[in-house]
């Protein structure tokens, strides 16, 4: 997904910012706009060299991208899940093998037992398969077609 290109190779120390700004500015699990603007200006705006007036825009691409979650309801407003979210631009970050997978391991243990039971691991499959597969579409239909 071209709209994707400005959050792909993120470094290690990015990746590690937006969990921390996502942990601190979202209220759920969910992202509205605005906390995603917000994460945007906390981390990625100086790194992505992004004026002000343009954090709408990015905001705008990762709804796009993530296809924000409108199922709850017209009343409700959209959201972003933040574990795919995060899981993904880890997934499409250079980081090394390793730094990623000991990244994903510590954001879906949520009980910090130091192994993932099947539930988090529920989560964290399908959270990294569903966000990759948006960021990069035409390689999930392929792979599904073959």
């Amino acid at each position: 997904e071209l709209g994707a290109l400005p959050f792909i190779n993120l470094p290690r120390s990015l990746i590690l910012d937006l969990r921390q700004s996502v942990y601190e500015v979202a209220e759920g699990y969910g992202l509205t706009n605005e906390e995603v603007q917000s994460v945007i200006r906390l981390c990625l705006r100086e790194y992505l060299r992004i004026p002000e007036a343009n954090i709408d825009e990015y905001s705008e691409v990762l709804f796009s991208v993530f296809g924000a979650d409108s199922s709850a309801g017209s009343n409700e407003e959209m959201l972003v899940d933040s574990f795919e979210l995060i899981a993904t631009l880890c997934i499409v970050s250079a980081m090394q093998t390793d730094e990623k997978v000991s990244f994903l391991f510590d954001l879906f243990d949520f009980n910090e037992t130091g192994e993932l039971n099947v539930n988090e691991m529920t989560l964290a499959f399908r959270s990294i398969v569903s966000g990759t597969s948006k960021v990069s579409p035409s390689l999930s239909r392929a792979s599904i077609k073959d």
